[in-house]
């Protein structure tokens, strides 16, 4: 059974990020271009965060997106491709030590985004 923080932790994440995010790229990807619009989702744990019960906290993944040199090099050739949102119900890369790849959102994150887009005006999101 999922810890109570755990559940408040995913709610928070998805409510004010993960979810958001998912809504602007369905946006863009359906006025701009589903060609020209990228989502990922960042997927590393800390040890001593998780211990401490606080999660992946915001911005840790600015180095991986945004990190030093020059990101068009081929740094490591093996790593797999980031490709658009697309226009199925998107496609994101998930960021994950040894196990980055690509994904689909899942059905059961959709309709909980479903859900807090409900509540986005309630919650002043």
């Amino acid at each position: 059974m999922p810890s109570i923080s755990g559940a408040a932790q995913e709610a928070y994440g998805e409510s004010t990020f993960t979810c958001p995010g998912i809504e602007i790229a369905s946006s863009l990807a359906t006025h701009l271009s589903p060609l020209k619009t990228w989502n990922y989702r960042y997927n590393v744990w800390d040890a001593q965060n998780e211990a401490a019960g606080l999660g992946v906290p915001h911005v840790a993944e600015k180095p991986a997106i945004f990190g030093p040199g020059n990101s068009g090099a081929c740094n490591n050739c093996s790593s797999p491709e980031w490709k658009p949102w697309g226009d199925s119900g998107g496609q994101r890369l998930r960021f994950q030590l040894n196990a980055t790849s690509m994904e689909s959102v899942p059905g059961s994150q959709s309709d909980r985004c479903i859900i807090w887009k409900g509540l986005a005006q309630i919650m002043e999101q």
